[in-house]
């Protein structure tokens, strides 16, 4: 009994090995005429009656299979491609493990003019290359209403800008740079733009008298010179590490340097600056001739009322000192204790001592890409040294997944569902494409796996 059983399973295994054959090669499995007086029975008999021919020890065992056990059914072989492609996918999940990966998906039409969506992953192995895995496809249906309606609703994101959301681009997430060369001509040709707006409100039209006054009005007041002056001053501390990380071949010891020094400088300010700053203001409204207010008085926001100046709890000098300047230096300073926390000054210095070691080693010298670095790295170990350098390599090449990847996926979409075979499911699509494109992987899954999931699929009249 055991011997039969075991030629049984021996008959499954060659027919097993011929099925994951077929697969390889994306070719049909079944023929329009498998009786036994046909000349050409179909790919999956025609190359079992070969092997039969070649060998006749094989010959014997396929011979004693039971016909139920002899995988010519649509349905058996259809649960066996299912059980193949289940057990890639699982592979391929196993690869990943607890990694990061990039999704892409892609849309096109199969030969019978189906839309079908691929869906490709692309991940960092434990080796450090770069791989592309296709997964399956999914059939696209008539979602036009449904998306207008998500659209309508506010639930999909349809801006194709920075920022078009609900606010107003800050100038730190546009391609402008930073503001301290535009103020600092600004307070170098100042006595020149008051001289000519004051020739263009002579010579101007009624319509444009007002707003060439009211824009004079804001040009001298103290308001305008404080915060002018302010800016300057705040800016300037910041432009040399603005202007420094904005270096492709930035020196990273420079940039934590000089994050360093702008936060010693913001904080010196904060402690110090007041006096000086306030001075170098009022020395240029008195130059010219702009009213310099009190500081011990109310502060009058705008053009209010005097009378309603009384009311104010506020004097003119907590106003400018620490509402206007102490709420903009802090400002400042928490922006940079967020962007240059403990976690990115520790970035940024393993990137620097990493940069040191690899500069002094000769394997790294040759290498044509981020790819070939990231597998370096694991080669030599040199992840486990340098892991958040590893780490954000990783987050590169997975982010930057090429489309190459589902062009292959649709190729083999078309060699598969060709002219002759153009009625197939979706699951079975699906099934014969992940085995047929991502043969390399089928490769490495011993057929006992894949009868084992086979087993489990339904109940069997005979059981491995």
């Amino acid at each position: 009994m055991n011997c039969w059983k075991q030629i049984q399973e021996l008959g499954l295994q060659f027919q097993a090995i011929i099925l994951t054959s077929k697969m390889r090669c994306g070719m049909s499995f079944r023929g329009s005429d498998e009786s036994f007086k046909s000349l050409f029975k179909g790919p999956f008999l025609e190359l079992v009656d070969t092997l039969k021919e070649i060998n006749p020890e094989i010959a014997n065992v396929i011979n004693c299979v039971l016909g139920n056990n002899f995988i010519t059914a649509p349905t058996i072989q259809k649960d066996l491609v299912a059980a193949c492609a289940c057990e890639i996918t699982q592979q391929i999940v196993c690869d990943i493990a607890d990694d990061v990966f990039c999704v892409l998906i892609d849309e096109s039409g199969d030969f019978a003019g189906k839309e079908q969506m691929a869906i490709v992953i692309c991940y960092v192995n434990s080796e450090g290359l770069v791989k592309e895995r296709f997964l399956g496809i999914v059939s696209v249906k008539e979602t036009i209403s449904q998306f207008a309606k998500l659209i309508e609703e506010g639930q999909i994101e349809t801006s194709s800008g920075l920022n078009q959301e609900s606010s107003i681009a800050r100038a730190g997430d546009t391609r402008w740079g930073s503001h301290f060369r535009i103020v600092t001509s600004l307070m170098t040709i100042y006595g020149a733009i008051i001289e000519v707006h004051e020739e263009v409100g002579k010579d101007t039209s009624f319509e444009k008298y007002g707003e060439t006054m009211l824009l004079l009005d804001v040009l001298q007041s103290f308001d305008f010179i404080f915060m002018l002056y302010m800016m300057v001053e705040i800016l300037g501390f910041t432009n040399d590490l603005s202007v420094a990380l904005q270096k492709r071949d930035q020196d990273l010891l420079n940039a934590l340097s000089l994050v360093k020094a702008t936060k010693e400088e913001l904080q010196e300010m904060r402690n110090d600056g007041w006096e000086e700053l306030i001075s170098k203001v009022m020395e240029i409204c008195n130059k010219h001739d702009i009213d310099v207010p009190d500081l011990d008085a109310p502060y009058v926001q705008g053009k209010k009322p005097r009378r309603h100046a009384t009311t104010s709890s506020v004097s003119n000098l907590d106003h400018y000192k620490h509402d206007c300047l102490f709420s903009v230096l802090d400002l400042q300073l928490h922006e940079l204790n967020a962007r240059f926390d403990e976690e990115n000054t520790k970035l940024l210095q393993c990137l620097l001592n990493y940069v040191r070691n690899v500069q002094c080693d000769p394997k790294f010298a040759k290498l044509k890409g981020l790819s070939d670095l990231c597998a370096k790295l694991v080669e030599t170990k040199k992840c486990n040294t340098f892991d958040i350098v590893y780490r954000l390599l990783k987050l590169a090449l997975v982010l930057s997944v090429a489309t190459a990847s589902v062009e292959r996926v649709f190729s083999a979409m078309k060699f598969v569902k060709s002219q002759l075979c153009n009625k197939m499911g979706d699951q079975w699509l699906n099934d014969r494409l992940v085995t047929f494109i991502e043969r390399d992987v089928l490769e490495t899954i011993n057929n006992d796996v894949i009868l084992a999931h086979f087993q489990k699929m339904s109940s069997r009249r005979f059981s491995l």
